[in-house]
């Protein structure tokens, strides 16, 4: 089977009657072929391909040659079960290319792409893709450091090495304690409005953490913040569950006739 003759499975899932005698019914569907542009993630590769085989939609990775090997093995083992199982292991492919240029060539087959990276990634894929555009910061955290309230918590998480960590530090601490927490890269902000509009901007909009004393201060990050996970005082990869459901990989549909 050609990865763009993916089977199309519609299922009711909901049926309820008016008092005006209409009936109202809830369909869905699956997509078709969605395209995945990621860093190669392990567990974001098995996540997906678990939701794969939920929601009977194909899938054509996409992720760069420092991890093209490693998803392409997962795969292929992935490709291996599939055909055990009698499934057609056609529906999952990887392709290998550093500016992902090969998914924008098959938007005519893709009927979804879902993004799983930083901010500039997702802002290229919004705007060169023709098909909808799922975005996922998983992988992706920030930190803002008002105060150095529990010193080794903080230095925990900046030697965390899995991860893409933007940090922001409010320039009115003492250098010394900055130099201390040994960190290679980072942004010195003014205050608190300062830093919200950096994470606001910056950030791929999955995680973040601020460290502060202040109430005030703490109860702003976590009303302006967009982010998916907001923290105070904690580490912002506290919680790190894929956020791309298996709902995100349906069409869904109401339709309402009336009854004779």
């Amino acid at each position: 089977m050609n990865i763009n003759q993916t089977k199309r499975i519609k299922t009711e899932i909901e049926q309820t009657k008016r008092k005006d005698n209409f009936i109202v019914a809830k369909y869905k569907e699956n997509l078709g072929v969605v395209g995945i542009m990621f860093n190669g993630d392990i567990y974001v590769t098995i996540e997906l391909l678990k939701r794969l085989l939920y929601t009977k939609n194909a899938m054509i990775f996409c992720t760069n040659n420092e991890m093209y090997a490693i998803t392409n093995l997962i795969i292929l083992y992935f490709k291996q079960a599939l055909k055990i199982c009698g499934y057609d292991e056609e529906i999952v492919q990887v392709i290998n290319s550093n500016d992902y240029s090969e998914m924008y060539n098959h938007n005519n087959i893709i009927k979804k792409i879902i993004v799983v990276g930083n901010k500039d990634l997702q802002n290229k894929v919004l705007a060169k893709s023709n098909v909808e555009v799922i975005t996922s910061g998983y992988g992706n955290f920030d930190i803002y450091i008002e105060e150095i309230l529990d010193f080794n918590l903080i230095k925990e998480i900046i030697k965390i090495k899995d991860i893409e960590l933007n940090i922001y530090v409010n320039k009115y601490i003492n250098a010394e304690e900055i130099e201390k927490l040994e960190i290679d890269d980072y942004t010195e902000v003014e205050n608190i409005d300062e830093c919200i509009r950096d994470i606001n901007i910056n950030s791929a909009g999955y995680s973040s953490s601020i460290f502060t004393k202040n109430p005030e201060n703490a109860n702003k990050f976590l009303k302006l913040v967009k982010s998916k996970n907001v923290f105070v005082n904690a580490s912002p990869t506290a919680e790190r569950t894929f956020d791309i459901k298996e709902n995100d990989l349906f069409y869904t549909k109401q339709v309402m006739y009336r009854n004779g």
